[in-house]
């Protein structure tokens, strides 16, 4: 079993961890966690242009966060940790409305599928001699992107694809996560 401590210099006290004891926090504590978290991301509405079309994506509300087991913790050089989350789905309902020769809108119900996410978790002893984790370092990536949008074709669909990977997507690893 690997064992890795990290020291707090004021109290003295360090923090021990095995792949045991990382495997049962992943399963009782960390898989829930992720649940309740994914299905609970505050994602801001986005206004922007794309090839001469205006589009706005407000109500973004992800749910439907689906990840059996498909997270997984591993000890890192120092002592830190890494949360790997594979292959996992996720659903997102939005509202959206592009201009542009005309305005049109839609209500649309987007699947993210086959997504990873790497969070590096930096393990310390708080002031009260609890471990406490933090994430640092959040890496994102969608396979696939069914947008869901009925009412929309062509060029407004191809530009609304571009805004939800560039900026939907790109809006997960800045949503900060502590841990308990």
């Amino acid at each position: 079993a690997d064992v890795a401590g990290t020291p707090n210099g004021a109290s003295g006290a360090s923090v021990a961890l095995t792949q045991s004891g990382i495997d049962f926090l992943t399963e009782k504590v960390i898989d829930p966690m992720l649940v309740s978290y994914m299905n609970d991301l505050k994602i801001d509405d986005i206004d922007t242009k794309v090839d001469g079309i205006e589009i706005k994506i407000h109500g973004i509300e992800p749910h439907d966060f689906d990840c059996s087991k498909c997270a997984e913790i591993s000890l890192q050089p120092g002592g830190d940790l890494e949360l790997s989350i594979r292959d996992f789905d996720i659903k997102v309902h939005s509202h959206v409305t592009a201009h542009y020769i005309i305005s049109t809108g839609a209500t649309c119900d987007s699947k993210l599928k086959d997504g990873t996410v790497t969070v590096g978790i930096k393990v310390d002893v708080g002031s009260d001699g609890h471990p406490t984790l933090k994430s640092d370092n959040v890496d994102v990536s969608i396979d696939s992107v069914d947008l869901g949008c009925d009412g929309f074709a062509g060029t407004i669909m191809d530009a609304l694809t571009k805004v939800f990977k560039d900026k939907v997507i790109d809006q997960l690893p800045d949503t900060p996560m502590v841990f308990p």
